[in-house]
């Protein structure tokens, strides 16, 4: 809800400069009002204009049931909605939209950052395609310092 990556300024820039496209994902807290992790966000964010959709990452429940997961799921939404006039994207992975997540057709009209570490995507049960496929945690890249980093489709031009 407050965290910040020490490198997010610095890597937004680099990336920007190397001709990359860039945008910002905020891992959502859901025992935290979205006002208050969304308002974090978006300071963070600042005058910063991303050329992709900016992202939540789901993947915490915080010990709080279903419905009080998807209350808050919903909650920062509709405030980064009001905030930037864009749907997010949302990052998750069906092991955990399925145990913590109450099903409805409404999640489909977000695009699906789908993480499913598998020869073929395991798409979570409200969505029939992915926007991006992070399909391993175990890559590697030229340039990148770190001995892995996660490799990606991406469904799109």
């Amino acid at each position: 809800d407050t965290y910040t990556d020490p490198s997010f300024f610095v890597n937004w820039k680099g990336a920007q400069n190397a001709g990359i496209l860039v945008s910002a994902y905020h891992v959502v807290t859901p025992d935290v009002a979205p006002k208050v992790q969304i308002g974090h966000f978006f300071e963070i964010l600042d005058d910063r204009e991303p050329d992709l959709p900016l992202v939540l990452d789901v993947e915490r429940n915080d010990r709080l049931g279903r419905v009080s997961v998807t209350t808050s799921i919903r909650g920062c939404i509709e405030e980064v909605q009001r905030r930037s006039g864009e749907a997010p994207m949302i990052y998750t992975a069906r092991w955990f939209w399925e145990k913590y997540l109450s099903a409805s057709s409404e999640w489909a009209r977000y695009d699906l950052w789908l993480a499913s570490y598998t020869s073929e995507p395991v798409m979570p049960r409200d969505w029939r395609g992915w926007r991006f496929w992070q399909y391993t945690e175990k890559g590697s890249v030229a340039g990148a310092t770190s001995r892995s980093v996660d490799l990606y489709w991406f469904a799109g031009d």
